[in-house]
């Protein structure tokens, strides 16, 4: 663009702020009242994220098309319990806007639940939030994966993050609602990351 190498962007969901992100914008719907800010990102930071990328294409080859995911964990302010090689299949959650055999992030916790290792989990649908006009998403508003219980206090609800060794010292903070794009784990597609962290995050 404009004769120039090495744009990036930050983005946000109606409703958001800006933030830092490793998540690309072609992985994610863009609703209404969406913002992007293009910029020129740090190369070192840039090449980071693109060897994110790769690995995670290479891991899928080498699964044979299967997404197989290293490290799956469950955190809250108290406890956390951890997953290894957690093979993840698509349900079909949301084919109102993907085609059939697409895989998103909550197929990560649908996967855990069909092998037995989640116990019971809550989601709940929600037009809105509060002054987000827009959502049309799932919030995991509750979950129990044998010791793995966290308590809701307040307005409680489970975030997600991917992570890899590459990227780990340019993820941001992870406190947000709905990741760093204010994305609900229904909407975000998967591609094959070396970890995922699903935190328990309290209003």
């Amino acid at each position: 663009m404009n004769g120039l190498e090495g744009w990036w962007y930050d983005a946000h969901y109606e409703g958001g702020s800006f933030d830092q992100t490793v998540v690309r914008m072609d992985q994610y719907p863009v609703k209404d009242a969406t913002e992007i800010l293009l910029y020129l990102e740090n190369p070192v930071r840039l090449a980071s994220i693109e060897n994110h990328f790769r690995n995670e294409v290479d891991r899928l080859s080498a699964n044979e098309g299967v997404i197989v995911i290293p490290r799956v964990t469950l955190r809250s302010a108290t406890s956390e319990v951890v997953f290894e090689d957690v093979a993840v299949e698509a349900h079909g959650v949301r084919l109102d806007v993907f085609q059939p055999g697409w895989t998103t992030m909550l197929d990560v916790l649908l996967s855990l639940a069909d092998r037995g290792e989640i116990d019971s989990m809550g989601l709940e649908w929600r037009v809105a939030d509060g002054d987000i006009a827009i959502i049309d998403g799932y919030y995991v508003t509750s979950i129990v994966a044998g010791d793995f219980a966290p308590e809701s206090v307040g307005s409680c609800v489970l975030t997600h993050q991917v992570g890899g060794n590459v990227i780990s010292e340019y993820l941001a903070p992870h406190t947000h609602t709905m990741s760093h794009v204010h994305l609900t784990g229904d909407l975000e597609v998967l591609v094959s990351p070396e970890s995922v962290e699903w935190l328990w995050v309290c209003l």
